[in-house]
Protein backbone atom coordinates (compact mmCIF):
# COMPACT_ATOMS: atom_id res chain seq x y z
CA UNK A 1 0.00 0.00 0.00
CA UNK A 2 1.19 3.38 -0.92
CA UNK A 3 2.02 5.58 2.29
CA UNK A 4 1.10 9.08 0.23
CA UNK A 5 -2.43 7.83 -0.31
CA UNK A 6 -3.31 7.20 3.59
CA UNK A 7 -2.13 11.22 4.11
CA UNK A 8 -5.27 13.32 5.28
CA UNK A 9 -5.20 16.53 4.68
CA UNK A 10 -6.20 18.65 7.23
CA UNK A 11 -6.57 21.94 5.46
CA UNK A 12 -10.31 21.85 5.62
CA UNK A 13 -13.23 19.84 7.17
CA UNK A 14 -14.98 18.14 4.94
CA UNK A 15 -18.39 19.62 3.49
CA UNK A 16 -17.16 22.91 3.80
CA UNK A 17 -15.25 24.71 0.85
CA UNK A 18 -11.68 24.77 1.54
CA UNK A 19 -10.00 28.01 2.70
CA UNK A 20 -9.05 30.44 0.39
CA UNK A 21 -5.71 32.21 1.20
CA UNK A 22 -3.67 34.89 -0.01
CA UNK A 23 -1.02 34.00 -2.32
CA UNK A 24 0.87 37.05 -2.87
CA UNK A 25 -0.02 40.88 -1.21
CA UNK A 26 0.37 43.97 -2.19
CA UNK A 27 2.96 46.22 -1.14
CA UNK A 28 1.55 49.78 -1.61
CA UNK A 29 -1.73 50.99 -1.63
CA UNK A 30 -2.96 54.49 -2.10
CA UNK A 31 -4.42 56.29 0.80
CA UNK A 32 -7.49 56.99 -0.95
CA UNK A 33 -8.15 53.40 -1.95
CA UNK A 34 -7.29 53.01 1.82
CA UNK A 35 -10.31 54.96 3.01
CA UNK A 36 -12.76 52.78 1.66
CA UNK A 37 -11.60 49.84 3.49
CA UNK A 38 -14.60 48.58 4.89
CA UNK A 39 -13.96 46.13 7.52
CA UNK A 40 -9.98 44.26 7.22
CA UNK A 41 -8.79 40.54 8.80
CA UNK A 42 -5.80 39.40 9.90
CA UNK A 43 -4.42 36.33 7.75
CA UNK A 44 -1.47 34.29 9.99
CA UNK A 45 0.93 32.00 7.62
CA UNK A 46 0.54 28.62 9.75
CA UNK A 47 -2.37 26.37 9.33
CA UNK A 48 -3.97 26.50 6.17
CA UNK A 49 -2.58 29.68 4.61
CA UNK A 50 1.12 30.21 4.10
CA UNK A 51 1.63 33.72 3.70
CA UNK A 52 1.20 36.89 6.40
CA UNK A 53 -1.60 39.38 5.00
CA UNK A 54 -3.81 41.61 5.37
CA UNK A 55 -7.67 40.96 3.82
CA UNK A 56 -8.86 44.35 2.67
CA UNK A 57 -12.44 44.47 2.37
CA UNK A 58 -13.42 47.39 -0.13
CA UNK A 59 -16.92 47.67 -2.03
CA UNK A 60 -17.46 43.90 -1.87
CA UNK A 61 -14.16 42.70 -3.07
CA UNK A 62 -11.33 41.32 -1.23
CA UNK A 63 -7.34 42.48 -1.99
CA UNK A 64 -4.57 41.11 -0.18
CA UNK A 65 -2.17 43.51 1.29
CA UNK A 66 1.22 43.33 3.44
CA UNK A 67 0.42 43.50 7.20
CA UNK A 68 2.65 46.62 7.68
CA UNK A 69 -0.26 48.62 6.12
CA UNK A 70 -2.33 47.80 9.42
CA UNK A 71 -0.56 50.45 10.95
CA UNK A 72 -1.07 53.26 7.97
CA UNK A 73 -4.79 52.17 8.03
CA UNK A 74 -5.33 52.25 11.30
CA UNK A 75 -4.19 55.70 11.33
CA UNK A 76 -6.45 56.77 7.96
CA UNK A 77 -9.90 55.60 10.16
CA UNK A 78 -8.62 57.11 13.58
CA UNK A 79 -8.82 60.64 11.43
CA UNK A 80 -11.70 60.23 9.30
CA UNK A 81 -15.18 61.69 11.23
CA UNK A 82 -17.44 58.92 12.31
CA UNK A 83 -20.77 59.06 10.96
CA UNK A 84 -24.08 57.39 11.83
CA UNK A 85 -23.65 57.41 15.63
CA UNK A 86 -25.90 57.39 18.12
CA UNK A 87 -25.71 60.04 21.04
CA UNK A 88 -26.52 58.89 24.61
Amino acid sequence: MDTNTDIVNLDFVPGYPPPSCCVTVLEKIPRRILRLVSRCEIQSNYGACHTDALILHIRNKLFCAHPRLLKKLKKIHESQPVYNTKKP
